[in-house]
């Protein structure tokens, strides 16, 4: 899992190649945070929504994204000048804007899939904005694996005391949930567990 907070400086946009769908040029973008990567395809009308909302919202200059064309956008010299346009065009604005990193740049580049910061926002809007409607269906609440590594995770790190590694009381101390279900895309829940939770200092 990445994270954009202890990676700052240290984050690589590329553009590969140039994949051709139903006559649609897409591009191939390759993220990569400290030594986690991924990968996100656009095509061009995607780069202008997103630069159009960065000019407005966060002074970005308009004129450093590769101008439109009609005529012979498919041309092959034309879509490599493109795409090495736009990877310029995705560094300048992931430098100019990194201290801040906006949501609307964030999700254009999928970090809120795959970083930590993002997958967290998420969550937190997701359970804001519907928690009433799940606690009052059911108890249980489906994970998908990322969701898990990043809730586990941090809470452990939060409890673990000089350095050692936290035992499974300690985990289970931050499980609030009476269920939790880890599901794999399209495949049977790898394992299903009611997690009753526990508190330092409790008879054992």
């Amino acid at each position: 899992m990445a994270c954009f907070l202890l990676n700052k400086s240290n984050i690589t946009i590329t553009i590969p190649k140039v994949e051709e769908i139903d006559k649609v040029s897409f591009y191939e973008i390759f993220v990569k945070v400290g030594t986690v990567s991924w990968k996100v395809k656009h095509r061009y009308s995607d780069f202008v929504n997103l630069n159009d909302k960065l000019v407005i919202d966060h002074c970005v200059n308009k004129d450093i994204l590769p101008p439109k064309k009609i005529i012979g956008k498919r041309d092959p010299v034309f879509v490599e000048k493109r795409r090495v346009g736009l990877e310029n065009y995705l560094m300048s604005v992931i430098t100019f804007l990194r201290e801040t990193m906006p949501r609307t740049l964030a999700e254009f580049l999928d970090f809120h899939k795959y970083d930590i910061l993002f997958l967290l926002q998420d969550m937190s809007s997701s359970f804001l904005r519907d928690g009433d409607s799940i606690l009052l269906q059911s108890k249980r609440y489906q994970f998908n694996p990322l969701q898990v590594l990043e809730h586990f995770g941090r809470r452990a790190a939060c409890i673990c005391l000089d350095n050692e590694k936290p035992s499974q009381k300690e985990l289970d101390t931050v499980a609030v949930m009476l269920a939790l279900k880890v599901v794999k895309e399209g495949k049977t829940p790898v394992f299903s567990r009611t997690i009753e939770p526990t508190y330092p200092n409790s008879p054992q």
